[in-house]
Formats: C-alpha cells, sequence, structure tokens
C-alpha cells in the first residue's frame, strides 16, 4: 500500500478538497458524495491495511524464536536431516524386516530376519519331514533320506530307486544301512544321477543277492 495514500487518509476533515480525479489513479476509489463517505471509506481502509500487516507479519520467515513461514529449501533440508540411516555391519541404524521371499532367496543384505519370518520360511517348501523327506538349507546344501527294499532279482544290476525330490545339480554322497532282513550281511548303494540311485543287498550266506530292506540318506546341492 503507498504511503502517500495512508497519508491522505489520516488527515481527513471537513476542509479536505475531494480532487475529481488524481494523478495514477490514487484518489479515484474516494469518490464519495461527502466528507462522512470518505471517513467511512477510510475507516474501511485503514482495517485493511491493519489485517494486511497482521498477515505480514505471521507469514515472516520462521526462526528458533518466532513462529513463521518455513521454506521448501528449509523443509527439504530438515528432512534430509532426519532421514533414517540404514544399518551396516559397521553402522547403527534403521532396517527393514526381510520378507520370506527374501530370506528364502538369501541375497539380500539390508534387511533383518525375525524368528518368525525363519521359522515361516523353514515350515514352507524347504523341507519335508516325513519317512521319505528332505531339506533344503540356505546355503544350497540339500539332505535327502528314506527307506527302501532291494530286489534280489535285479542281480548284478541292482535296483533303481528314486530320490524323494530331484538334486537339481548333483548327489555329492549317499550312505545306507541295512533293516531287518535275517541272512543278509552287505549292502551296497550309490547314486546315479540327479534323481536316481542304485542298491543292492546280498546274503552272505548263500552269496547271492536278495531282497534287503534298508535306510539312505544323501547329500546334495
Amino acid at each position: 500500500m503507498k504511503q502517500e495514500t495512508l497519508n491522505l487518509i489520516a488527515n481527513i476533515d471537513e476542509n479536505t478538497i475531494i480532487l475529481p480525479k488524481s494523478e495514477g489513479g490514487v484518489y479515484e476509489m474516494y469518490q464519495m458524495d461527502s466528507i462522512a463517505d470518505l471517513r467511512k471509506a477510510s475507516r474501511n481502509f485503514m482495517r485493511t491495511e491493519k489485517i494486511l500487516e497482521s498477515i505480514d507479519a505471521k507469514t515472516s520467515a520462521a526462526s528458533e524464536l518466532v513462529a513463521g513461514i518455513v521454506t521448501e529449501a528449509r523443509i527439504k533440508e530438515i528432512s534430509k536431516a532426519l532421514d533414517p540411516i540404514q544399518a551396516t555391519e559397521l553402522v547403527a541404524g534403521i532396517v527393514n524386516i526381510a520378507t520370506t521371499l527374501q530370506v528364502s532367496t538369501g541375497t539380500d543384505n539390508t534387511t533383518a530376519v525375525t524368528p518368525y519370518k525363519l521359522k515361516e520360511w523353514a515350515n514352507g517348501t524347504a523341507r519335508k519331514l516325513m519317512q521319505n523327506g528332505y531339506i533344503k538349507r540356505p546355503d544350497g546344501i540339500i539332505e535327502q533320506w528314506g527307506t527302501g527294499v532291494t530286489r534280489g532279482s535285479d542281480g548284478i544290476n541292482g535296483t533303481l530307486l528314486n530320490f524323494p525330490i530331484a538334486f537339481p545339480n548333483s548327489c555329492l554322497a549317499i550312505i545306507a544301512s541295512i533293516d531287518t532282513v535275517s541272512g543278509v550281511s552287505i549292502l551296497s548303494i550309490v547314486p546315479v544321477n540327479q534323481t536316481q540311485y542304485k542298491v543292492w543287498g546280498k546274503s552272505m550266506s548263500t552269496n547271492g543277492y536278495s531282497d534287503t530292506m534298508f535306510t539312505f540318506r544323501a547329500i546334495g546341492y
């Protein structure tokens, strides 16, 4: 608001001459029929000025002691300062909880595994706890176990049987033990491929191949 306009309004009285037109149109909005009308308009004008001054005071820049407006740049600066720090092996900070998929994949190094998520993963497709079953470990190792019976009629060729599940890459080792068959004292077992193994049972008394119950354990990846 122009200061000359404020000065004009503050000094209005009965002797004030109302000009028909002023330079720059300063007085045009106050062309009233009487001095009383002009005074009334001036009071409203002054109230508006006070409101504007009040608004201006409340929209000044904020500081540690004065409430006011915070610029967008300052907001960004504060937000950056408050951003959480990602926790690492050496730095304390914020860490998110890993999902079951992240636990299963085992490649993310920015999240934490809770006991619940570990149990949830273990109870999923990573294991089958039955007589013929398996368990997949996080490091890629797969352990399998089960029972079976050799057929003496298979003779020297051995009995071909399947693992509970296929090893994605290879079976590294397999061992077996004889269960309960009288007269049998020799058992041999070898992996054939990712899905099958062969086993032989032989009687020491007859030196012939025989039906043999056994239990095995295999490890692969």
